[in-house]
């Protein structure tokens, strides 16, 4: 099958399988909940698309799973508190190729497996002066690592990467 300039006027074959799933379990003491906030993403798409004349595909496979587990103030009054802790890990894996509707594929990239893993410790605190005025701070220090191997594009030279890096950060917030 082959395109004009803008490609063709009937539907290509897509692939997108997608599931999720995710929930919060909260258990109550006195001035207190504490939440566990699980989720899982599966992610599977090798859609063919043009480039112009030039039928391409891009497929992605994502698997993702995040956790958190915070503790909350419930109690009246002025002061208000939160603290947790969250844990993710994203793997993908996928490939773009060009010309799939001839009988050479021309090969532009690979990325043979890519890693996000992290985690983090959170607090909030809030002080309301008035029902319409409060002071809030807050932080977050988090850790994430991210290790990646694949073929770079080919244009580029087509070499083998690999890639191993950890990302430390802190955020913070003030606010009135």
């Amino acid at each position: 099958k082959y395109a004009g300039p803008f490609g063709t006027t009937e539907r290509e074959r897509e692939h997108y399988k997608t599931d999720m799933v995710g929930g919060q379990i909260d258990y109550e003491f006195d001035g207190a909940v504490l939440s566990y906030l699980p989720s899982y993403l599966y992610l599977d798409s090798a859609p063919l698309y043009w480039l112009s004349a030039i039928q391409s595909t891009n497929t992605a496979h994502y698997n993702q799973l995040t956790q958190e587990l915070r503790l909350a103030s419930t109690g009246g009054g002025p002061f208000k508190w939160l603290g947790g802790l969250a844990y993710y890990n994203s793997r993908n894996s996928g490939t773009e190729s060009l010309f799939t509707n001839l009988p050479f594929v021309f090969y532009q990239t690979n990325v043979d497996a890519d890693r996000l893993a992290g985690y983090s410790a959170f607090g909030q605190v809030s002080y309301s002066i008035t029902d319409s005025f409060r002071l809030t701070g807050g932080g977050r220090a988090s850790s994430t690592k991210r290790t990646a191997l694949g073929f770079e594009v080919v244009a580029l030279g087509g070499l083998p990467y690999d890639f191993d890096k950890t990302y430390n950060h802190f955020d913070w917030k003030v606010g009135f």
